[in-house]
């Protein structure tokens, strides 16, 4: 996965908003065009919560929400919702094979949402919100996937992850280490 040079000193939840969109985009999905800030307070209150946000009502059509304890950034958070909720995950809703929560999180992060300018995202942090056992007082990420039922103002859009993106192709082969981020399997930078 190759990431924005500026990476590193995203917020955590635009890092949480860069990967969500990677991974979409990776498998032909479309990206959800920006984050909000209704979107980003609701998902803040999940993070709090130690839990999937709630719902954030009738100005959405399609929603889904996620939450990940434990992680040490963004990419970490992504990585574990989409290669590590399955059987022996941590995952709750996967306590036997073939549950219908196992890949729950993978499955709602590549939800098929439309494309559009309607698509929408909001992520948090709370760094100490985490309260489950082995991980308490460890950080807590939500995040609220949506389909706004009409425009909303944006605080962090997916042109401006782009416009960071290192050239693709043999520009970015040819380039120095220094000129981008790429990110390992194991979900390191």
């Amino acid at each position: 996965m190759v990431l924005p040079t500026d990476f590193a000193q995203l917020s955590v939840p635009e890092q949480l908003f860069v990967a969500v969109n990677l991974e979409r985009v990776d498998r032909g999905l479309a990206p959800f065009v920006g984050m909000t800030a209704a979107l980003d307070h609701n998902a803040q209150r999940g993070a709090n919560d130690a839990n999937d946000p709630p719902d954030p009502g009738p100005a959405y059509l399609l929603v889904d929400d996620e939450w990940a304890g434990g992680s040490a950034n963004g990419l970490d958070a992504v990585y574990g919702l989409m290669y590590a909720d399955g059987l022996n995950s941590g995952n709750l809703d996967c306590r036997h094979r073939g549950a219908a929560g196992c890949w729950g999180h993978r499955n709602g992060i590549l939800d098929n949402f439309g494309s559009g300018d309607d698509l929408v995202m909001g992520a948090a942090l709370d760094v100490t919100g985490d309260v489950n056992s082995g991980d308490v007082g460890g950080t807590s990420m939500a995040a609220t996937l949506a389909v706004a039922s009409k425009p909303q103002p944006l605080v962090y859009t997916w042109a401006e992850a782009l416009a960071a993106m290192p050239p693709a192709g043999p520009a970015r082969a040819g380039g120095a280490a220094s000129d981008f981020v790429e990110a390992s399997d194991d979900g390191r930078m």
